[in-house]
């Protein structure tokens, strides 16, 4: 049987944590913004890169015939493209006058790295080898665990081919 003084202290207990609680909520609320989710509040559904290039047909080309990538919208200033496993990229001319000046100038080609996950790192070394494909980084196994090599797209993208070899 529980007692009067129990029943006190687990209410008393539950009170508490309730109350802990709603203090937790507030603050969370009022905490400053760079503390919360991203995508609180927000209605964010995908995130895609776009490179500025003026190599739209090559990179086009490359992206399809190499990566299976699909067009699914393009135009002579625009190419989006989308993988089947839901990955989407996009290229844009250089200079466009209705784009803000900030977005006038092309990739350079550093400082961005494309990391495509695949499930045998080297079979599609040696496809794209096969292939002719300029491989900037041979083929290799890291000690933390990837096995990888790199290449470049048409616009100086660099292109890391990963296969996780454990988790």
């Amino acid at each position: 049987m529980v007692s009067g003084n129990m029943i006190k202290v687990i209410i008393s207990m539950a009170v508490v944590v309730f109350l802990g609680g709603i203090v937790y909520l507030i603050n969370y609320n009022n905490a400053a913004p760079e503390t919360q989710p991203l995508t609180q509040g927000t209605n964010m559904k995908k995130l895609f890169p776009i490179t500025i290039t003026s190599q739209l047909a090559e990179s086009k080309e490359f992206y399809t015939k190499l990566f299976d990538f699909e067009v699914v919208f393009e135009a002579d200033w625009y190419i989006h493209m989308r993988h089947e496993s839901g990955i989407e990229i996009a290229v844009m001319q250089p200079k466009l006058a209705n784009q803000p000046e900030f977005l006038h100038g092309a990739y350079a080609g550093e400082g961005v790295v494309y990391s495509f996950e695949v499930d045998d790192a080297k079979s599609e070394y040696d496809r794209l080898k096969k292939l002719g494909v300029n491989i900037i980084y041979d083929l290799k196994d890291e000690e933390w665990g990837q096995r990888h090599f790199m290449l470049k797209d048409p616009a100086g993208m660099s292109i890391d081919v990963v296969q996780q070899l454990s988790q």
